[in-house]
This record gives structure tokens, C-alpha cells and sequence, in this order.
């Protein structure tokens, strides 16, 4: 019975972890609004704390808290990252549409340690008004036109239709860091 018990807490924990996720790009993405998208966000972050807290405290009992530790750190980045990457890319791919826009301003930005271009458009319908990209395209200049592919429904981030993705990639990887978290509750559950 103790064996159940521990991998039912290996496994559970870790899929809680991935429906957290899941709820956390269904808040930034297509969430109910702005002032709830921020409670709802932070109760998202709080949860999944709580949960790599749980998951952690979990792999101590079972005596695999050293590198475990790490492991267990490192795929759930890469779930939560790579989540948040291919929902971006999917909600792009399904529900977006292109549209003809005109580039009415490039701007290179600077933050503490990055530097980013945003081109300011004018599209056929109004939306959307910014892309933004860690380079300049070589092919984009002011008063010239790009296609964007944007999201009409929610907020996903819009790119160049040409830059496009159906966000399998991304969540590929994001379900091998959840078969991770789960190989490691399971190892786990067996230790304990």
C-alpha cells in the first residue's frame, strides 16, 4: 500500500504540475480578462510553487533529492518554457489569420541584458499594431510590407507569417519534460 501511495504522489504530483501549466497558458493566451488574468497568473505561479515544493519534499522521503533535484528543476523549466512556446505557436496556427500590414516605425530596444527590434505597423483591420524580434529582418524596411499572422481572439504573440509554427515542436519537447518529472516520481516511488 505504501508503493500506491508514493506513486500516486509521483505521478500525481507532476501532472498537476503539467494542468497548472496548461492553466497558466490558458490565462495568458485566452484569459478571461486583464485585471483577472493577473489574479488567475499569480494563482498559477503559487500552485506550481507549491507543487515543485510538494515534488521536492516527495523526493527527499525517497532519498533521491541530490541530483534529482536538478533534474526534476531542469524539466519542469522545460515543460513550463517549452508549454508556453508551442500553446503560443498552436493558438497562432489554429485560430490566426494573416494580414497585410505597413511598417511605420523600427525601433532597436535595450533592456538590462538584451536588445530587441520592434517594428510598429499599420494593418488592414488595425491589428496588430507591434512584432517584435531579437534581430532586423533583412527583408523588412519602414514603409515597406509584411504579412503577420496575429491571433483575433486571444493575446498570442504575433510574428511574420513566414515564421509561423504549429507549435508541435515546442510541445514535444514540453511532454518530454513532463515524461521526465514522471520517470522521476515513479524512480522515486520505487526508492521509498
Amino acid at each position: 500500500m505504501d508503493f500506491l501511495l508514493a506513486a500516486l504522489k509521483g505521478l500525481g504530483i507532476p501532472l498537476a504540475f503539467a494542468a497548472t501549466t496548461l492553466a497558466a497558458a490558458w490565462v495568458v493566451f485566452s484569459g478571461p480578462g486583464e485585471s483577472w488574468n493577473v489574479i488567475l497568473g499569480i494563482g498559477c505561479v503559487l500552485v506550481g510553487g507549491f507543487l515543485c515544493f510538494q515534488f521536492w519534499l516527495f523526493m527527499m522521503d525517497g532519498d533521491t533529492e541530490g541530483i534529482g533535484s536538478l533534474v526534476a528543476g531542469l524539466a519542469a523549466a522545460v515543460l513550463v518554457i517549452a508549454g508556453l512556446i508551442g500553446a503560443n505557436q498552436w493558438l497562432l496556427h489554429e485560430r490566426g489569420h494573416d494580414v497585410a500590414c505597413r511598417v511605420t516605425a523600427i525601433t532597436d530596444k535595450y533592456g538590462d541584458d538584451s536588445a530587441w527590434v520592434e517594428y510598429a505597423l499599420d494593418c488592414d483591420g488595425g491589428r496588430p499594431t507591434l512584432i517584435t524580434n531579437t534581430s532586423r529582418y533583412a527583408d523588412v524596411e519602414k514603409g515597406g510590407r509584411v504579412v503577420v499572422r496575429y491571433d483575433p481572439v486571444g493575446s498570442a504573440v504575433p510574428v511574420r507569417s513566414s515564421e509561423a509554427s504549429d507549435g508541435y515542436t515546442a510541445l514535444k519537447i514540453a511532454a518530454a519534460g513532463l515524461g521526465v518529472l514522471l520517470l522521476l516520481g515513479l524512480f522515486t516511488a520505487l526508492n521509498s
